[in-house]
């Protein structure tokens, strides 16, 4: 069965697939910055060590609420 992006409705694979940190949902977050498109983004957490990842969907519902 395959995992659905949940931003873009494609495919995700085990290589380009991350989960949000605000939702739990699977989506495209490529590492080459040559991709054709990005489904969301890198983000820093100061109370975590590395990178966290966060949709389209939930990066423009936070800051709809700024």
């Amino acid at each position: 069965m395959d995992v659905i992006c949940h931003v873009c409705g494609k495919p995700v694979d085990d290589v380009y697939g991350v989960d949000c940190i605000v939702c739990g949902r699977k989506f495209h977050c490529p590492s080459d910055e040559n991709a054709d498109h990005y489904c969301g983004r890198p983000v820093t957490q100061l109370y975590a060590c590395g990178l966290s990842f966060m949709c389209n969907t939930c990066s423009e519902w936070e800051l709809g609420r700024q």
